[in-house]
C-alpha cells in the first residue's frame, strides 16, 4: 500500500465510511514507508518538537477515548506523522527495547477467560471516633460533623467546610482509605486539594490549628495546597506569617508553603517518589537526617533502606499521569507495570518464567477494562497473560 493510499484509507476510516474489510486492511496494515521526507520550516512552524508536543497535549483527549495504547519510539516525527499522532492514526515502530502498538479491532486474547473493569471513586472515611462512612455511591449533602467542620459531599469529592464550633482544631483526626480500585478526592478544612490513588490513605485533622498543617499519607497523592496565613506580633507590630504544610510518610516528610505536588510513598516500592510542578519544596528523610530542596520540575528519589535523597528532572506528565486516569510507562520493566495494574483494577499477580530486561513506555487509559491494557502488552511480541477470576499470570 502507497503512502497516499494509506491517508486515503485513513481519511475514509475517520468520516466512518470504511467498509468491514477496508477497516481490517487499516488496523492490519503495518506501514513500511516513511513520512520524513516532508519539509519542516523552522521559521514559519517553530520549533519542530515544541510543535510537536503543543498539538499532542491539545488533541490527547480526542485520542485517549480510541482505546490506543501509545508505546513509544525512537523515531523522529515530522509535521506529517505529528498531524497523524494526534489524530490517532497510529504510526508504529518496533525497536529492541520498546514497541509500538494499536489495540483497535482486535480480539481478547483466548487466555482471558474473563474481564476485570477499571477502578472508581470509592473510599471509606473514618471518623475521630472510629465510626466508619462508606462514600461510594453518596449524594451531595452533608456527611456528618466533626468539631468545626461540616463534612459533605460536593459533585462526588468529600468537603471539610469551615463551621461554627468547639475550638478542637488538631483533635479530631481523621482518615480516608482508598481501597485497591478504588480513588477520591478530598478538599481539607483550608482548601487544600489532594487526589488520591488506589490502595491509599490520608490521615489529616478536621480543622487545622494556626502553627501548623500536618497530614499523613500512605500510597499515593497529588497536593495542590492553600496559603494559609497567622498573624504574629514581633516589637509590637502584627505581621502575617505563613502557615506551613507538611505531609508525612513512613520514610519522609514534605514541608511547603503553597504549591502542587505528587507523593508516591507504597510500601511495595523501593523507592519514595516527591514530583513538584508549582512553587517549593523541602523533602527530609527520617533516616540520616538528609533534606533536599526542590524547584519546579524536579523529582526527589528516597531510598527509605539508606536514606538517601537523589535529585534529578522530572517527567511531570508521567507523574501525574494517573491523576488524569491515564496510565503511563517510562522505561518500566513488567514488575512495575503490573504492581500500578494490581492495584487499580485490583487483582493478584503471577509470574511464570523468565520475564527480565524488555523495558516498555507509552500510555494507556485507566478507564479501559484490564484486557485491553494486556491485549497491548501482548502485541509487542514480548510478554503473554492470562485472567483467571482476579488472578492475571505474567508469560513470556
Amino acid at each position: 500500500m502507497s503512502k497516499e493510499d494509506y491517508l486515503k484509507l485513513y481519511e475514509k476510516y475517520l468520516a466512518g465510511t470504511c467498509s468491514q474489510a477496508e477497516e481490517a486492511l487499516l488496523m492490519n496494515y503495518q506501514d513500511g514507508f516513511e513520512l520524513l521526507d516532508l519539509p519542516w520550516d523552522t521559521k514559519e512552524m517553530g520549533d519542530q518538537e515544541q510543535t510537536r508536543q503543543m498539538i499532542f497535549n491539545r488533541l490527547q483527549p480526542k485520542i485517549r477515548p480510541r482505546k490506543v495504547l501509545r508505546l513509544n519510539t525512537l523515531v523522529r516525527w515530522s509535521a506529517a506523522a505529528v498531524l497523524l499522532l494526534a489524530l490517532s492514526v497510529g504510526l508504529y515502530r518496533l525497536n529492541s527495547r520498546k514497541a509500538a502498538v494499536q489495540l483497535a479491532g482486535q480480539a481478547v486474547s483466548k487466555f482471558f477467560k474473563n474481564d476485570v473493569p477499571p477502578g472508581k471513586d470509592k473510599a471509606v472515611l473514618t471518623l475521630a471516633d472510629g465510626s466508619e462512612i462508606v462514600l461510594e455511591g453518596k449524594k451531595n449533602g452533608i456527611l456528618a460533623q466533626q468539631g468545626a467542620a461540616n463534612l459533605r459531599i460536593d459533585g462526588g469529592q468529600l468537603v471539610y467546610e469551615p463551621a461554627a464550633g468547639p475550638d478542637v482544631s488538631d483533635q479530631q483526626v481523621n482518615t480516608i482509605s482508598m481501597p485497591r480500585g478504588g480513588k477520591y478526592q478530598v478538599i481539607l478544612s483550608d482548601g487544600t486539594k489532594v487526589w488520591l490513588n488506589a490502595a491509599s490513605s490520608l490521615s489529616f485533622p478536621a480543622v487545622f490549628g494556626t502553627k501548623k498543617r500536618v497530614v499523613r499519607l500512605k500510597g499515593e497523592a497529588y497536593f495542590e495546597v492553600a496559603k494559609s496565613n497567622r498573624l504574629s506580633i514581633v516589637n509590637g507590630k502584627a505581621i502575617a506569617e505563613r502557615v506551613p504544610f507538611i505531609v508525612e510518610t513512613a520514610a519522609q516528610s514534605v514541608a511547603v508553603l503553597g504549591t502542587h505536588f505528587n507523593i508516591s510513598s507504597y510500601d511495595e516500592e523501593v523507592m519514595t517518589r516527591t514530583t513538584l510542578l508549582e512553587g517549593s519544596v523541602r523533602v527530609s528523610a527520617i533516616k540520616g537526617n538528609i533534606q533536599q530542596l526542590l524547584k519546579p520540575g524536579q523529582q526527589a528519589l528516597l531510598n527509605p533502606a539508606k536514606g538517601s535523597i537523589a535529585v534529578s528532572a522530572a517527567n511531570l506528565e508521567e507523574a501525574i499521569a494517573w491523576k488524569n486516569d491515564i496510565f503511563m510507562f517510562e522505561d518500566e520493566d513488567i514488575h512495575s507495570i503490573m504492581r500500578k495494574i494490581s492495584r487499580w483494577y485490583d487483582v493478584e499477580v503471577v509470574y511464570k518464567g523468565e520475564l527480565k530486561g524488555t523495558k516498555f513506555g507509552g500510555t494507556a487509559s485507566r478507564s479501559d477494562n484490564l484486557s485491553e491494557v494486556l491485549k497491548a502488552l501482548e502485541l509487542t511480541g514480548t510478554i503473554h497473560f492470562s485472567i483467571n477470576g482476579r488472578t492475571v499470570t505474567v508469560m513470556p
